[in-house]
Formats: C-alpha cells, sequence, structure tokens
C-alpha cells in the first residue's frame, strides 16, 4: 500500500460559549437558539441531481443527520445503539461469523410531509448495493454470495454472513449511517439481482452513482432549505420527536431547533466568521497563533481535542501510474520524509505516530493481533534506503535529479484540497524534502467540489495529499 507517513489527528472543537452543545437537559434549562455552523466547501448542481445519493461523489449526504444503526466512542471503542437495539456476533471455527442486527421498533423516516416506518429492508438495500455494486466489504464478505449473507429475518432483524471475519467489521456496519428507505431502492436491489458482480461493478460507478433520489432522513432533524451559500435543518415535528428522545434521552437538540450550515472555502475561513461572531461552531485544524487569537477574546471557548484517533493521513502516491505502480517505488518515498517536521506544522492538531499506518483507522491497529503487529514496518528518515529502493526499480540519479530508466526526469504534482490550509502546509513541507532529495515537485491546490467529484475518481493524477478515504475510496 503506497502510504507514506500518518499522524494522530486531533481535530479542535471551537465553540462560542452562549451555544455551548452538551448540557444535560435534566439539569439546565435553556433559551432555543439557531445554532450557525461551518461547513465544507459545496459547489452544489442545480436540482434534479444526486444531492441525497450516498454513492454519488458530492452528495450532500451530510446535512441530513441521519443516523447510524451505533455510535462510537473512539476512546473506549464502546458502542452505543441508535437504529439498532441490540446485536450480537456468532463465530464459527472455519473463521466465518454471523452479525445479527435487531433493530429498535417506533422510528420513522421523515421528508418534510410523509413518514414511513424504518425497517430492516431499509438496512439490507443500503448494504446490498453497497456490497454488489461497489465492493464494500470484500473479500469479508464474497460479493457473488451477497443474496445468502445479507438477508432480512424480519421486519426489525436482519443477518450479516461473513466468509471472513474481522473486529474492524462490527464497527464499520454498526457505525453506518441510513440513507433513504427501501422502496427508493428496491428497483437497483432487484436489478442487481440479475447480475454477476463484474456487471454490478459497472452498473454502480456508471449508473447509481449517477441516480437522483428523493430526499428521506432518519433522524431528529429535517432538512428545510438547501442553497448554494448552505443547508438549513429544523427539528422534526413533536409527534416524532419523541421517539429520539427515547434515543437520546440527555441531549442538546432541543436547544436548537434550527440548525444553518454556512459552506465555506477554508479552515482560515472558518476561524475569520467565528471571530466575527458569524458562525457558533468550526470544526477546524487552527494553528498556534490562531488558537491564541481566539482564547484572547474570552469570548469564544476553545475546545479540547473533540476528535482523538489516528488517521492515515499523508501522501497517496497512484498505483495505477507509471512508475508508483512498482511497490519498491512507493517504499521508496517512505524514507524520503522527514515525519516530524511535516507533523508540527499545526502542533495543536497533529503529532506523529510511533508507528506508520498501513491502514485507515487507528481502531485497527489497536485491535490487530500480535502476529500483524510484528510485521509492522516503521519508516524513519533514510535516503539511503531510499535510493537502494528507486535503484533496485531502475531508476537513477544524476547531480540532484532523479531519473526514470528511459531517460525521463521524475517530477511529482501532489493535489490538495484548498479548503484544508493544514494540509496544504504539511504538503508543502513534503515537497521541499522531495525537492531536496532529487525530485522537482509541484504541490496544486484544488477546490474540493473538483477534487473529490471529478479528479480524484477519474484517477488522472500521480499524488493527492489527504486521508485515506480520499482517493483509495475510488482506486480500490
Amino acid at each position: 500500500m503506497p502510504l507514506l507517513k500518518s499522524w494522530v489527528s486531533k481535530v479542535i472543537l471551537v465553540v462560542a460559549i452562549a451555544v455551548a452543545l452538551m448540557i444535560a437537559a435534566h439539569i439546565v434549562q435553556a433559551q432555543q437558539v439557531t445554532l450557525r455552523v461551518a461547513a465544507g466547501y459545496v459547489v452544489l448542481p442545480p436540482w434534479p441531481a444526486p444531492w441525497w445519493n450516498p454513492y454519488a461523489p458530492g452528495n450532500i449526504v451530510w446535512a441530513t443527520l441521519d443516523m447510524p444503526l451505533a455510535l462510537i466512542d473512539w476512546s473506549t471503542l464502546r458502542l452505543y445503539p441508535i437504529l439498532a437495539e441490540n446485536w450480537t456476533v456468532e463465530t464459527f471455527p472455519n473463521g466465518s461469523a454471523l452479525l445479527t442486527i435487531y433493530l429498535r421498533k417506533g422510528l420513522y423516516w421523515y421528508n418534510g410531509s410523509a413518514t414511513m416506518p424504518f425497517t430492516a429492508w431499509d438496512v439490507y438495500a443500503e448494504f446490498y448495493i453497497g456490497v454488489k455494486a461497489f465492493g464494500w466489504y470484500v473479500p469479508w464478505i464474497n460479493a457473488s454470495l451477497v443474496d445468502e449473507d445479507i438477508r432480512v429475518v424480519n421486519n426489525y432483524t436482519i443477518q450479516f454472513l461473513f466468509q471472513k471475519w474481522a473486529f474492524a467489521n462490527e464497527i464499520y456496519v454498526l457505525t453506518t449511517t441510513m440513507d433513504a428507505p427501501w422502496f427508493v431502492w428496491k428497483p437497483v436491489v432487484e436489478k442487481l439481482k440479475t447480475m454477476n458482480v463484474s456487471q454490478a461493478l459497472s452498473y454502480g460507478s456508471n449508473n447509481i452513482t449517477k441516480m437522483v433520489v428523493p430526499y428521506w432522513e432518519i433522524g431528529p432533524y429535517y432538512v428545510t432549505s438547501v442553497t448554494s451559500s448552505g443547508v438549513v435543518i429544523q427539528l422534526e415535528p413533536h409527534n416524532l420527536l419523541k421517539e429520539w428522545y427515547e434515543v437520546f434521552p440527555i441531549n442538546s437538540f432541543q436547544y436548537y431547533p434550527t440548525v444553518v450550515y454556512t459552506y465555506t472555502t477554508s479552515y482560515s475561513q472558518q476561524f475569520t466568521l467565528l471571530l466575527g461572531h458569524q458562525l457558533d461552531w468550526i470544526w477546524a485544524a487552527l494553528s498556534v497563533a490562531q488558537m491564541d487569537t481566539l482564547n484572547a477574546t474570552g469570548k469564544i471557548d476553545v475546545g479540547t481535542p473533540y476528535w482523538d484517533m489516528c488517521q492515515t493521513k499523508g501522501l497517496w502516491l497512484n498505483p495505477l501510474v507509471y512508475p508508483f505502480n512498482i511497490p519498491a517505488v512507493r517504499q521508496a518515498f517512505n524514507y524520503i520524509f522527514n515525519s516530524t517536521a511535516i507533523a508540527i506544522v499545526f502542533p495543536t492538531s497533529y503529532f506523529p505516530t510511533e508507528h506508520d499506518l498501513w491502514i485507515s483507522d487507528a481502531f485497527l491497529r489497536i485491535a490487530a493481533p500480535e502476529s500483524i503487529k510484528a510485521i509492522v514496518f516503521n519508516y524513519p528518515t533514510n535516503w539511503t534506503k531510499a535510493a537502494e529502493l528507486l535503484e533496485s526499480a531502475g531508476l537513477y540519479k544524476k547531480g540532484n535529479q532523479w531519473y526514470l530508466p528511459n531517460g525521463t526526469p521524475l517530477k511529482l504534482t501532489i493535489y490538495v484540497s484548498s479548503f484544508l490550509t493544514d494540509m496544504q502546509e504539511e504538503a508543502s513541507v513534503a515537497a521541499k524534502d522531495l525537492q531536496a532529495f532529487g525530485i522537482p515537485t509541484t504541490v496544486l491546490s484544488m477546490d474540493p467540489s473538483t477534487l473529490n467529484g471529478r479528479l480524484i475518481p477519474s484517477g488522472d493524477f500521480e499524488a493527492i495529499w489527504g486521508f485515506y478515504v480520499c482517493p483509495y475510496g475510488y482506486l480500490g
């Protein structure tokens, strides 16, 4: 895997004091207010478009606040039932396992005017399409056996048979949000049932990702407005909301009947809007100077790290592009960087890990058996080793320039989201390392909609600076 470096991510939650979120309902009575929240940069195509399609690039499903089957506390890996009421895992001697999920009754989908009961068929559609048309959980679930391996027992019970079991599968399945009721996806599921796996994968990327689906939500809020500047959500009517009070007996949503998401182009813009009291809540990686400025106001609460977990973050080389399709070349890049220098660009938000993560989530490393941990490579800065690996792949160095075997100078272009100020600076530090090593490197910032919606799905890039899910969700 072409992972170069990774860091522990501490994304700082910044909240205006007047709207502190986590207040126990039975202790404090608060006046209801509108909560103004920063959102990422979105270039929204006009309706009809796949806004509410969870399989489509650039969707805005995130704005619905759809609930998952369970929420997780990443610090303890403890799961809390939400749409699911309970679940069991039965493992078998051959390494397979049966995950049975029992759903909570009495919850409803809502679209602003109509309701529909939430059932196991909604869960079935979400995962059936994901596995067969997009390769979810392969090889743990065999996509060719999905008709037998995912089955609805009754309206409130669903089972998943994994040919290979891993602890992470339980977490992945249960933390998946549900995005649309069964009737929306029923025609798609029925069509997929007539296809083999390769046909289904093609249909997924070429057809499902372009489908316009109606808006539905399963959660305490529903969307009331979508514009080019943001999204507005409101609490559900009381007759529906009472079920969510049972799910969340201690909650903060009762204080915020309306939430306004404002699209922003960068962490720096979020910082400026918060400082000017135009936003109440941002989720951003801020510099030390920015943190000091917020603290100095005496009116802005700079929260402790909200999300304290490892993220596989760094330079992602496209394994479909020469010479990065050669494992030795990808491995060589691991030895070029000074990962400590890169990580401390934003010291309040990131710091180097003890090991380079070979996977995208910290809990997988925590749960990995010792036999796996024992073969994890550390990649200290070692230019001699990097040179040996490149030379083993036929590359050579003349002066301070590396060349491909055919004499073409080796150069690199790194694309990074223009929204992510921290990643732009990290990529620039990494580019200096590459330049000093003999690989001229250019860093290009690109607006997130173009980067994530066009460039990455096309595969027409050499390198991306970002999180794992960005490039490799498409490259497979």
